[in-house]
């Protein structure tokens, strides 16, 4: 669905950014790799909604 006069911002988080050799489409939900993945993947969106950003702790 396209919305006019509207842009979303693309994040990509390639492997070595989390420490492994690959990621592949169950990589977020795997227990390891889950929790390093996580926070790498919903950063943007805490630090781009500012009800979200509020709640975070100081890093």
């Amino acid at each position: 669905m396209r919305w006019p006069g509207t842009s979303a911002p693309r994040h990509v988080v390639a492997p070595t950014d989390v420490g492994v050799k690959k990621i592949e489409h169950i990589g977020p939900f795997r227990r390891d790799l889950g929790v390093r993945l996580w926070p790498t993947l919903l950063a943007p969106i805490e630090a781009s909604t500012p009800r979200l950003a509020a709640r975070l702790p100081a890093v």
